[in-house]
């Protein structure tokens, strides 16, 4: 997409994600609330549309980083004053020193952090000692020069609240249009389901055994996972891997009778958003997730099933799939709780009032 322009109102927003749509993280932070932003916004990604499908082939690597952060000096050096207010996913050039965030705050212009995942983990325990040396303490210096924080999880809020004062959390959201609930085909399978990506995938295998046996206990039983890409699974018996696609996510999930989200025990995987959880609510499904604190507020005590253990997680798909009536109507309340918490209907106006008084005040 490169960058879009629309003129409505008077404040004008200038918003810089990581990546262009067909990136998730950008997708569901950025652009899914541009459409019904009433102001003026212009939105550049540091990485351009096509970077996603290209981002494991080391020869593109280093060509779209030159690209990539040539242009976004050229976008912060040419745009920012134009607009009251920067709109900034995590830092404006990933492994790379903060020196774009320092002259726009020696220049006092206004920009806004937005975090959905712990990136300063990869800073701080990076292997290599030069950048933990160079980059370090660069999300502190970063988070303390902004006018405002977003972040999507509480753990990530209270990371940074160390730094900042003026933080909401806004968790990541649906589209209620793009998940409009109806009744798949009758079916006597049950079928277990995640829904992930590459980077993802090693946290459902983590619980690979535990699946396999149970889908051997019970013959009825599927796995259907989409976008995995681990080979766990490879070869095995009713399991469905299934290519993630944005038109039909939705359709695929609908089949699921249980959503799980398996996460290691890691300091990055702490500041996870729990947007899954939040994707397999939507489609009134239960679900059985790792009880990391996103993941427990997500819940907000519907009924939804914790596991840290094989033994749990092997515990908890039994329970869901002997109580189904049961766990039925948890997944009829997590529709609910999405409704009123989780969608871009309900969390659109938390961010414009925010970005408003960053703009009013003086």
């Amino acid at each position: 997409m490169g960058y879009v322009i629309c003129f409505i109102n008077e404040m004008r927003i200038l918003f810089l994600p990581k990546y262009d749509i067909d990136g998730a993280s950008s997708r569901y932070r950025t652009y899914q609330y541009l459409s019904g932003f009433n102001i003026k916004y212009k939105v550049s990604s540091f990485f351009p549309y096509g970077y996603i499908g290209k981002m494991n082939k080391m020869k593109y690597k280093v060509a779209y980083a030159i690209y990539s952060i040539m242009r976004r000096i050229v976008i912060v050096a040419s745009q920012s004053y134009k607009y009251d207010l920067i709109v900034i996913e995590k830092e404006l050039i990933p492994y790379f020193p903060p020196i774009l965030e320092y002259i726009l705050h020696l220049c006092h212009k206004k920009f806004v952090l937005d975090f959905d995942d712990a990136i300063y983990i990869n800073y701080v325990c990076h292997n290599f000692s030069l950048i933990r040396w160079l980059l370090g303490r660069k999300i502190p210096y970063i988070a303390s020069w902004a006018s405002g924080i977003t972040t999507g999880s509480p753990e990530l809020t209270s990371y940074l609240l160390s730094f900042n004062s003026n933080i909401i959390e806004i968790p990541t959201s649906i589209d209620l249009d793009k998940y409009k609930l109806y009744s798949p085909k009758p079916t006597n399978k049950y079928v277990i389901g995640w829904i992930g990506s590459r980077s993802t995938s090693k946290h459902l295998d983590t619980i690979a055994e535990v699946l396999l046996r149970f889908i051997s206990y019970h013959k009825e039983a599927e796995l259907h996972l989409i976008g995995y890409y681990g080979t766990a699974f490879r070869n095995a018996e009713r399991v469905l891997l299934i290519p993630w696609n944005a038109k039909t996510e939705f359709h695929e999930m609908l089949q699921f009778h249980v959503g799980l989200m398996p996460l290691i025990d890691l300091p990055f995987e702490h500041g996870k958003c729990g947007f899954k959880l939040v994707q397999y609510m939507a489609c009134a499904k239960p679900t059985i997730s790792t009880p990391f604190p996103a993941n427990v507020k997500i819940d907000g005590g519907n009924g939804n099933l914790f596991a840290s253990t094989s033994e749990e997680w092997f515990i908890s798909l039994e329970t869901v799939c002997s109580k189904r009536f049961f766990y039925e109507n948890v997944g009829r309340r997590n529709r609910l709780c999405v409704e009123r918490n989780y969608s871009i209907q309900m969390n659109q106006n938390k961010y414009l009032e925010f970005f408003k008084l960053i703009v009013d005040l003086q």
